[in-house]
């Protein structure tokens, strides 16, 4: 078991190789700059600007929370509460985009083989021993397999998982409470996130696309002038 400091640097580590490779491995130039200044925060121990130390002390609070958290060796249960603890952290730039996009790890296709091999360690160890390797094994082979698939009948995905395939017809269903397609529509990045990852669902059609907003709280692409 590590210790705090080095649980830290391996949270700060894994978190540089996701701004590295968010976006299919087209990181923005913003993510590539907070990428350098944490390695450099790891072989320095310095950093300069006050959200990077924000997203650092947030590390910090996630470990400090984590180590805190009584887990059960129920893969689904333990991976919610992980994913929550980060998604509620103080640092709403970068930890936040890792909790949002962990939201669609659990659709792997190969989910009930990662969750038997997490469960099988839990037993071995008495904690995920090694858990990162099994999830970025999953990861893989889910990378390779999904362009030998053959999409043929209806399928139920997210935006994101939609990514890279093609539809005869596409439905895309907001829910008046949770799924909005935009969450905050006054935010200018988040609509330019949103707006992205929606032309994402629509190109994924090759002959229509379809959109159920709910009537009393339309999406806000069909209200704004």
């Amino acid at each position: 078991m590590k210790n705090f400091q080095e649980e830290v640097h391996t949270l700060l580590r894994d978190l540089i190789n996701y701004l590295r490779g968010r976006n299919g491995g087209s990181p923005t130039k913003a993510h590539l700059a907070l990428a350098d200044a944490f390695a450099n925060y790891l072989a320095t121990g310095k950093v300069r600007g006050s959200k990077r130390k924000q997203t650092i002390a947030a590390a910090e609070e996630i470990v400090r929370k984590r180590q805190a958290l009584k887990l059960t060796g129920d893969p689904f249960q333990d991976w919610l509460k992980i994913r929550e603890l980060i998604l509620n952290t103080g640092d709403n730039i970068c930890w936040y985009l890792v909790g949002d996009d962990a939201r669609y790890i659990r659709l792997l296709n190969k989910g009930k083989l990662l969750r038997e091999e997490l469960s099988s360690i839990w037993r071995q160890n008495g904690y995920y021993k090694k858990a990162g390797v099994l999830v970025n094994a999953a990861l893989e082979r889910e990378y390779f397999e999904a362009p030998r698939r053959s999409w043929k009948g209806i399928f139920i995905m997210t935006l994101h998982k939609s990514k890279g395939k093609e539809f005869d017809e596409v439905f895309i269903v907001e829910d008046q409470y949770r799924n909005r397609l935009f969450q905050k529509p006054k935010d200018r990045s988040d609509t330019k996130r949103a707006s992205y990852l929606f032309r994402v669902g629509v190109t994924r059609a090759m002959k229509r696309v379809t959109i159920f907003t709910p009537q009393q709280d339309p999406c806000h692409l069909f209200t704004s002038s």
